[in-house]
């Protein structure tokens, strides 16, 4: 086990050194299951991209059987959905997706989830909240953006004309929320690659220079971003958890959805953890 660890770790820091070469390779993921291998080999390999099976891949609860069928329960809903909305006004409907797909699909708030939750027990977060009506609007032709800011994501529907926002929970409590010592080791690392200056570290809060630089205020995201997102929340969990090996395997995915600094970061972080992990028990010590 170490040994492969300091070969992660190797093998990141070089590419980290080489700005021609990508710091993430499909060939390098390692897979929870056989199901996300599938899905996943078929949207990177063989380009045959399904939106909906993509925010699936990343769970655990449902098997392949369960997964077709709620797809197909899903898009069946939509079908109808879409037929009694399309002669309805732009904001009007919204208003009557909005309404049906919560009321049908979305029960309970949790901040920590996945998209496979709101199909096994309807339970959601803004993540996969936003990610079950970007699918929604994407299949009734609507038009929208994916915004994502400090520890939030929504929708905008009829960006160009009405700019319906699309709440699925508060900005407050809404999106994975990021521990304190995350953000103050974040904002160091900055300081100390000299990203920030001396002054700007002394007179602004860990809290500002982290919203500042990791998130560049808010960005508009497409829908393969979202997915790498919730990688990226799962492998907070999994930090958070000290999983760190497990962590780097999903920040690997994530940085291939959504190939950001701050997800560099994450694997840069991880693949650290990682190793010091491994590196003090009895028996791993590096030869």
């Amino acid at each position: 086990m170490i040994k492969k660890t300091l070969t992660i770790a190797l093998l990141f820091l070089i590419r980290l050194s080489n700005a021609q070469d990508t710091l993430v390779h499909f060939k390098d993921l390692t897979f929870a299951s056989t199901l996300e291998e599938t899905i996943l080999t078929d949207h990177f390999v063989n380009k045959k991209t399904d939106p909906f099976l993509l925010f699936m891949a990343n769970g655990t609860l449902l098997n392949e059987g369960h997964l077709k069928n709620d797809k197909i329960r899903f898009y069946d809903h939509l079908k109808t959905l879409k037929e009694e909305a399309s002669n309805k006004k732009n904001d009007k409907k919204i208003k009557y997706l909005y309404d049906d797909i919560h009321k049908s699909f979305l029960q309970k708030y949790e901040l920590q989830n996945k998209f496979e939750d709101i199909f096994y027990n309807g339970n959601y977060n803004c993540v996969s909240a936003s990610a079950l009506y970007a699918l929604t609007f994407e299949e009734a032709g609507i038009p929208y953006t994916l915004k994502e800011e400090p520890t939030h994501v929504y929708l905008i529907a009829y960006p160009k004309q009405e700019r319906i926002v699309i709440e699925t929970t508060t900005p407050q409590s809404g999106y994975r929320t990021i521990d304190q010592s995350f953000k103050e080791a974040y904002v160091k690392m900055l300081k100390d690659q000299k990203l920030i200056s001396g002054s700007e570290y002394a007179s602004q809060s860990v809290n500002t220079l982290f919203d500042k630089f990791y998130f560049n205020g808010e960005v508009e995201i497409n829908l393969l971003n979202l997915v790498g997102i919730q990688y990226s929340n799962d492998g907070i969990y999994k930090l958070e958890e000290k999983k760190y090996e497990e962590a780097y395997h999903q920040f690997q995915k994530s940085y291939l959805f959504f190939p950001t600094e701050r997800i560099s970061y994450m694997l840069f972080l991880s693949c650290l953890k990682t190793f010091e992990e491994f590196k003090d028990k009895p028996g791993n010590q590096a030869r």
